[in-house]
């Protein structure tokens, strides 16, 4: 196991739970992305096109995973306009005049109220 620095070994050890997967990220250093699983009335398809295209300028160390994903399962991604990066909460950008959101769940209201502008 190799940690950069200090203070992130400080913070593991306040930790509970960890989550990890089987696709890579642990043995070879490079994530990938396994599963999709949206919410009922969301197309798998339409979602992980939204998201990809929202990573593809993104510089999210994940965004490049999430990318690669999407074009493993054929999916065209779309121009991003207006987009911006909330560091640490999310990111924005209007994909075909709509405007799109994706971040952690503490950022649900800033997405929110970027999504009703």
């Amino acid at each position: 196991m190799l940690i950069r620095n200090a203070e992130a070994l400080e913070i593991l050890e306040k930790v509970t739970t960890l989550v990890v997967d089987k696709t890579g990220t642990l043995t070879e250093g490079k994530p990938r992305l396994a599963t999709v699983a949206p919410q009922d009335g969301f197309d798998e398809r339409q979602l992980v096109r939204l998201v990809a295209s929202l990573e593809h300028v993104s510089e999210h160390p994940l965004a490049a995973a999430i990318v690669s994903g999407a074009r493993e399962r054929g999916v065209t991604l779309a121009d991003v306009t207006e987009f911006e990066s909330i560091t640490g909460k999310g990111v924005t950008g209007t994909i075909e005049g709509r405007r799109v959101a994706m971040g952690i769940s503490s950022c649900s209201s800033l997405c929110r109220s970027t999504l009703a502008a």
